[in-house]
């Protein structure tokens, strides 16, 4: 419960500090994902869809002769929703003693909305990542010595030729870049963008990424208001494509499982179809719920506690094509 508490200073201090550390996170993992809505009334689960490439038809017509066709091969994947929630409690006392209490205990204060509206996006973002850094494919930095999470030491930091590999992997395996061609404006310092593919990077990464050959800053873009949001930059010259870089504040860690301890930072590097989400069709995917004081009738006596919280009726997400990204394993330069 959200109550005032004795800290060696005052509340007022106390509470704006508290409020203080309420800064909005960027929440970017579901971003990408393919989108099939789920209607109500028609059970938990959500069947997405897709098909291989049909073979080439490399053989001469005969006339009079009708041809063997070809058979789409389809694939689909099952996604579940779950509801989620989470709520504060608010005492009276906040109200009456603590400079930012007629903020906290309004149900619709924008304040409380802030709030919880940041921790029901932590919690989707973290569910989509959670499932996206789960997939089979994987390159460890410093392959082929290195072959296992536990492997993975000091040294074996992110680099150009490891990054051509995994674009090479995702060109065989036939996986559409996610944006297409940007080209180079005439007479300003600005680079081209072949076709790219999409990397969630964090901050521990950066240093490191960002000293490679062939890394260009978004600043350096032709149209750098184009840049996807929270796009840091692109690595290019990769087999005629490019990685554009995500940053995410929210990035996936390993911790103390690399050689000798040391934590492990994985980057993701997909393309299209990698994987998809699914929510109630028509409705808000985040509800807020205020409880006001004296909403709780004889539970709640003295009217004594307000709260306020968020609800996700319905959302799951999932990987639909599992040779569509590749997680990528290294450490960083600390």
């Amino acid at each position: 419960m959200l109550k005032t508490t004795d800290t060696g200073v005052s509340g007022q201090q106390y509470y704006g500090s508290w409020l203080s550390l309420n800064v909005a996170r960027n929440h970017v993992h579901r971003n990408f994902a393919e989108q099939k809505p789920i209607v109500p009334n028609s059970g938990k689960k959500v069947v997405m869809r897709y098909y291989d490439s049909l073979p080439v038809a490399d053989t001469p017509l005969v006339e009079g002769v009708t041809p063997t066709g070809s058979d789409p091969v389809l694939h689909e994947v099952e996604i579940s929703v779950n509801p989620y929630g989470d709520y504060i409690d608010v005492s009276d006392e906040v109200g009456l003693f603590d400079r930012d209490g007629n903020v906290l205990v309004n149900p619709n204060s924008a304040q409380n909305v802030v709030l919880v509206g940041e921790q029901a996006n932590d919690t989707l973002d973290t569910l989509a990542r959670d499932k996206m850094f789960a997939g089979s494919g994987v390159f460890y930095a410093g392959a082929p010595t290195v072959d296992a999470r536990d492997e993975i030491a000091l040294a074996n930091k992110v680099s150009v030729a490891d990054f051509r590999m995994i674009v090479r992997t995702l060109m065989l395996n036939k996986v559409k870049p996610i944006t297409t061609m940007i080209q180079a404006s005439v007479g300003q310092q600005t680079s081209p963008l072949p076709p790219s593919y999409i990397g969630f990077v964090g901050a521990m990464t950066l240093h490191d990424l960002t000293q490679l050959t062939g890394w260009i800053g978004v600043h350096k873009y032709a149209n750098p208001g184009a840049a996807l949001p929270d796009e840091i930059g692109a690595l290019t010259d990769l087999d005629g494509r490019a990685i554009r870089f995500i940053y995410s504040e929210n990035d996936k860690v390993f911790a103390g499982a690399g050689a000798g301890g040391i934590d492990v930072y994985a980057t993701l590097v997909f393309g299209r179809e990698f994987y998809g989400e699914t929510k109630l069709s028509g409705r808000n995917l985040i509800n807020f719920i205020p409880k006001p004081f004296g909403s709780a009738g004889t539970e709640d006596p003295l009217n004594q506690k307000a709260t306020f919280g968020w609800k996700v009726e319905a959302y799951g997400c999932d990987i639909l094509k599992q040779t569509a990204g590749i997680r990528y394993e290294h450490a960083v330069t600390e």
